[in-house]
């Protein structure tokens, strides 16, 4: 299990009033949207508090377990009420938005001021929800990835995007493994390890260049590579 740190405050709990300030939040953005008034800030802002109160909610649950049932159920209650889809996730452990509004923001902008922050999002809910069907669904996927690379290479969590890749590079390999094309195969796996070595150069001092490097240590075994390229 690949556990990418998602860099958020770690004294950041739920609370009565930063929920109740995410709700405000949301019923407002979606008043503005049915107005149209300031439709893309709004659409961006209720996509954007949606998911980042999910977010929230499974630190708080990593924190301090069920010790805050209560107010979690709340705030389950409450979206639920106000047509924001917030659900947990057991295999994962953590709770997700389902990307509602952040899905209508890109179809309805999709060269937008907020477009890169959005993909961000869609990319890394589609990463922990999404389980590629077949070769063809994992090929977009790893062009979108490389698509956000290399229209935003100056993006702050750019780390976290670039072990996305690696991954689906070596889940990729993992698909080609026993193909009888021991050319492409090897491709793959030059490709996979290049990418985490990358991560490993880049990001020292980040968690994603420590993941990096125990998943290169692993897959140049799982592969049959050699030691130093």
């Amino acid at each position: 299990i690949i556990v990418v740190n998602q860099n958020v405050k770690a004294d950041v709990f739920l609370t009565s009033e930063n929920l109740n300030s995410a709700l405000k939040q949301m019923q407002r953005s979606q008043l503005q949207i049915q107005k149209n008034e300031e439709h893309e800030f709004a659409l961006y802002t209720l996509g954007k508090t949606a998911d980042d109160l999910a977010k929230l909610l499974s630190d708080e649950v990593e924190a301090h377990a069920n010790e805050n049932e209560k107010l979690i159920e709340l705030a389950l209650d409450r979206t639920k009420g106000i047509q924001i889809n917030i659900f947990w996730e057991g295999q994962k452990s953590r709770f997700f938005y389902d990307g509602n509004a952040l899905n209508a923001y890109l179809e309805q902008y999709p060269d937008g001021d907020h477009r890169m922050d959005t993909l961000y999002r869609e990319i890394t809910r589609d990463f922990f929800l999404s389980v590629p069907n077949g070769e063809k669904e994992l090929l977009a996927t790893i062009d979108t990835i490389n698509s956000f690379i290399h229209l935003y290479p100056n993006f702050e969590k750019l780390s976290e995007i670039e072990l996305y890749l690696a991954i689906n590079y070596r889940d990729l390999f993992r698909l080609h493994q026993n193909n009888e094309d021991v050319d492409l195969t090897s491709q793959i796996a030059m490709s996979t390890r290049r990418q985490l070595q990358r991560i490993v150069d880049e990001y020292k001092e980040k968690d994603e260049g420590e993941i990096a490097r125990r998943l290169l240590e692993r897959f140049i075994v799982e592969a049959g590579l050699k030691e130093s390229p």
